[in-house]
């Protein structure tokens, strides 16, 4: 999945349900890749990761719900997390200066 770049500060959401009250939640972002107009890369590009509440097909970030991380292999926001809809999002934290293609897992039980 990929956020373009546009000049502005950019985010991508993704939806999922939890049906079962008080469950453990893992969310990683195991990679995010710059990639810039000379067609170099930066493999370690940080990016916001939260967490939200979905409605009327709106992610809106649950409050002490977000980091700043790179892809890596462990979980960067992790908790217990109430039965609902809900969204893992993905931004920019600076103006990227190319698109950035990136992988969230989001583990809940």
């Amino acid at each position: 999945v990929g956020i373009p770049v546009g000049g502005v500060m950019q985010s991508a959401f993704h939806p999922f349900t939890v049906t079962a009250g008080n469950s453990p939640i893992l969310v990683t972002l195991t990679s995010a890749i710059e990639t810039f107009a000379d067609g170099s890369v930066l493999p370690t590009v940080t990016m916001a990761l939260s967490i939200g509440t979905f409605a009327n097909n709106t992610c809106t970030p649950i409050s002490g719900a977000t980091v700043n991380a790179q892809g890596s292999a462990s979980a960067q926001l992790g908790g217990t997390i109430g039965a609902g809809a809900f969204c893992v999002q993905v931004a920019d934290v600076t103006n990227q200066l190319g698109p950035v293609q990136y992988a969230v897992t989001v583990q809940h039980y």
